[in-house]
């Protein structure tokens, strides 16, 4: 280029200290128009008269290839001198407005390609895209919203999509290639890449520091506690098919990829008492995602818990706020134990940390459940168990034989001591309660006691399928050696917590004492009223005599107010009476206790006149009905 004298502009003094700077380029995109602003900024220092000078150019047109005009403002006029500097500056405006026209078009073609190529590669569309730069290699592109069947989200302001022109505009129908970059705050990226071909379209994605709270929207519905210091490092492979002749979205994807998770806490009333935190997650999944009806599945996943490693394999996994369906398997290789507790997180652990074990453990879980089909929900266990404690808690110590202590908490939240065993007050062996009693306990609370080793598969089932039909906890699945081990160790909130404890120290118990001791201990310390623990403080508190004395109608009566000894005590001193409802319990369990065999028919026949004479004692026990010693805390 050469000024009117035939000097050549870039030897011209007074144009050696130009400086053109687009500053910013905004593109709204949408189905109905289209616009582009520019704030272009000259510098043209040196020559007399002449300044910095600011430039805006403004077009709009409609969606369609009629492009409109524009307008040119130059907000601070220009001070030319010499017919030379005339000429240069004419020039010089108009390469800018030359310039500043095309990059106007480009970005509109641009953005109405990549959305052709979406639509009929993928079905997807482009809803909006906030900015267009031009790079040397291809557009690069800000804020694009797209939007699918099940994706429409505005990336932030911080994420370039750049493209390539040989592949935007090619004629064979090649693949187009695509590179983006977000970058969050404290340095988090997400690099990914996207090709769209004819036949199908891939995407791979890397994400290093990902802080959690970026992604929650998309996640299931966890309560997450602090969310924006949890990381994630994530990477993503996922195939999609093109979409068909009518732009419908693909029915199947192809997704793989893995994750770690750092620094995980969780926080909920129902977890536990506090936030559980520290967790560490690493996975590597494949399978199939079906986005019509957000199913995955087949599928199959590796799932490492530091130290532990175990394997998930599923035909389905189906969960929305208004349906559920699951059906996988869960493996666990031959593990130390002490690894397998190591892997649980302190805080669910609480005292339970201080077991130190031995050994390996191997099994697998199998669950098929359909919020549909409740009734048919299949839950399969096998444990191949060959732990051993060598070191237990505390509290733990000293139940083999002889006395022990333990805490009661109240239903008030008030804390006692308890001193019991044998020789101590109350205290009754298995021989000095009536069979009966035994009876009706083991039928009420736990029919399978002497066949399981402390957990009631059948029971769990049934509890899950009763909670989940009523849409919460509705139904226990404890075992007596179960309510054993929350009575001697546990407090009374009904947390995850708590059971994760629970199940230890009912492995613990089962392993270390026998059937009879654990069934003694259980009649003992369980409480069958305020402040009435123990089956010799209740039955001399209700019905004045000893455990050894009691008939059938008696021991049902003490069995059935297991479940909720407080209400039932309230309900008989409200009533002044057996209430008509606990009365009909009394005989179901009568009835039950005679199907099981531990009646005879004779037994039962007289056992249902006697429901009719009982007439608990609901006065205020004395202090000393349930034998404990030591002070209050």
């Amino acid at each position: 280029m050469t000024s009117a004298r035939g000097v050549p502009l870039l030897r011209n003094r007074c144009l050696q200290g130009w400086q053109l700077s687009f500053l910013r380029l905004s593109v709204p995109y949408s189905e109905s128009s289209y616009g582009a602003a520019w704030r272009i900024e000259l510098l043209i220092p040196g020559c007399g008269g002449w300044a910095a000078r600011t430039m805006t150019i403004w077009w709009s047109g409609p969606r369609q290839r009629e492009f409109g005009g524009y307008n040119v403002v130059i907000q601070e006029g220009i001070s030319l001198g010499t017919g030379q500097r005339r000429a240069a500056g004419i020039m010089a405006v108009a390469a800018v407005l030359a310039v500043a026209a095309w990059m106007v078009v480009v970005p509109r073609l641009v953005a109405a390609r990549l959305d052709s190529l979406l639509r009929s590669r993928l079905g997807w569309s482009v809803v909006r895209v906030e900015g267009v730069g031009i790079g040397l290699s291809g557009p690069i592109i800000q804020g694009l919203e797209v939007q699918s069947p099940v994706f429409s989200k505005l990336l932030p302001s911080t994420t370039r999509l750049e493209l390539d022109w040989a592949t935007l505009w090619n004629e064979d129908r090649r693949p187009v290639h695509l590179r983006g970059r977000t970058r969050f705050a404290r340095g988090a990226d997400v690099e990914w890449q996207a090709v769209l071909g004819e036949e199908y379209s891939s995407l791979a994605l890397t994400a290093k520091g990902l802080p959690l709270a970026y992604i929650t929207g998309v996640l299931p519905p966890l309560p997450w506690f602090h969310p924006e210091s949890i990381y994630l490092d994530l990477h993503l492979n996922v195939r999609i098919p093109a979409a068909d002749s009518a732009g419908r979205e693909a029915a199947v994807w192809d997704v793989r990829g893995g994750g770690h998770l750092s620094q995980a806490a969780l926080a909920a009333p129902l977890l536990a008492d506090d936030p559980v935190t520290g967790m560490e997650v690493m996975a590597e999944f494949a399978g199939s995602w079906h986005p019509g009806d957000t199913r995955f599945g087949p599928f199959t996943a590796r799932v490492t818990l530091p130290p532990v490693q175990f394997s998930v394999a599923g035909t389905e996994l189906h969960w929305t706020p208004a349906s559920y369906r699951v059906e996988m398997t869960a493996s666990l290789p031959a593990t130390g134990c002490a690894d397998l507790l190591a892997a649980v997180p302190g805080d669910l652990l609480g005292e339970v940390a201080a077991f130190a074990l031995a050994g390996t453990i191997q099994g697998r879980v199998r669950i098929r459940l359909d919020d549909q089909r409740l009734d048919a929900t299949d839950l399969q266990v096998e444990v191949e168990n060959n732990c051993r404690a060598v070191a237990v808690p505390a509290q733990a110590s000293g139940l083999e034989q002889g006395t022990f202590t333990y805490t009661i908490t109240t239903a008030e939240g008030g804390r006692h001591e308890r001193t019991v065993g044998a020789g101590t007050p109350q205290w009754h062996t298995l021989p000095q309660v009536s069979p009966l009693v035994l009876a009706a306990v083991l039928v009420q609370e736990d029919a399978g006691f002497y066949r399981h080793d402390g957990f009631s598969l059948p029971a769990i089932r049934e509890s899950l399928v009763s909670d989940l039909q009523a849409g919460g906890t509705r139904r226990g699945a404890s075992t007596i050696t179960m309510q054993l081990a929350r009575n001697l160790f546990l407090h009374r909130h009904k947390t995850l917590a708590r059971k994760a404890q629970e199940v230890v120290y009912t492995w613990w118990l089962e392993k270390t004492l026998g059937k009879d001791r654990i069934l003694e201990m259980y009649l003992n310390i369980v409480e069958f009223g305020p402040r009435v623990y123990g089956i010799g403080a209740a039955s001399r508190y209700y019905f004045q005599r000893d455990a050894s004395m009691l008939n059938a109608a008696q021991a049902a009566f003490l069995a059935a107010i297991l479940p909720a000894p407080y209400r039932a005590h309230r309900e008989v001193a409200a009533a002044g009476a057996l209430p008509a409802e606990l009365a009909g319990q009394i005989r179901g369990l009568l009835r039950r206790m005679a199907a099981a065999g531990r009646l005879s028919p004779d037994q039962l026949r007289v056992a249902l006149t006697q429901v009719a004479d009982l007439h608990p004692a609901t006065d205020a026990p004395p202090s000393d009905m349930s034998g404990e010693t030591g002070e209050a805390t």
